[in-house]
């Protein structure tokens, strides 16, 4: 290749990153390359955050995408819809509310635990009561519950 007309000596380099470099969006290169469930769990916790931050109605798909540094395809690969992030964060919230109950631990344990958890996510339980109090049938929406309830029972 011949240097261009009044640039004698020029000639096009090329320049190879590491891995380790930061992509345009500001984030780790290789973090592009995490594992699906990887991202799937950080994409519920990033919107849970972001819920108990600022509350439902201030995140979107796109909110979440900026707070991760990703682009939003990737969340609309892991959830197709808000509607469908927002049940994911419910089912996680039901999880972390069930925890003390898959041992045995002492009551006023689990009441300590559930309590705390209440105390500081004030806007996912917000999210929660709102849609209990929803026009439809509880049980339909919240079958899981009645197997927590259970558990809860067995403890004691």
């Amino acid at each position: 290749m011949s240097a261009p007309a009044g640039k004698p000596g020029r000639t096009a380099a090329v320049v190879m990153k590491s891995p380790d470099t930061t992509s345009r969006a500001g984030t780790p290169a290789r973090r592009r390359h995490k594992c699906f469930d990887d991202t799937h769990r950080e994409i519920i916790e990033t919107t849970v955050r972001l819920i108990s931050e600022k509350g439902v109605d201030a995140v979107s798909i796109a909110a979440v995408a900026r707070a991760m540094g990703i682009n939003r395809a990737t969340v609309y690969y892991h959830f197709e819809s808000l509607g469908a992030l927002i049940d994911a964060v419910k089912a996680w919230s039901s999880e972390q509310l069930a925890k003390p109950f898959t041992n045995a631990a002492p009551q006023q344990e689990r009441v300590d635990y559930i309590t705390r958890f209440v105390l500081e996510n004030p806007q996912l339980i917000k999210l929660w009561i709102e849609d209990l109090i929803s026009v439809g049938d509880i049980r339909t929406r919240y079958a899981h519950w009645d197997a927590l309830v259970e558990g809860i029972r067995g403890h004691d």
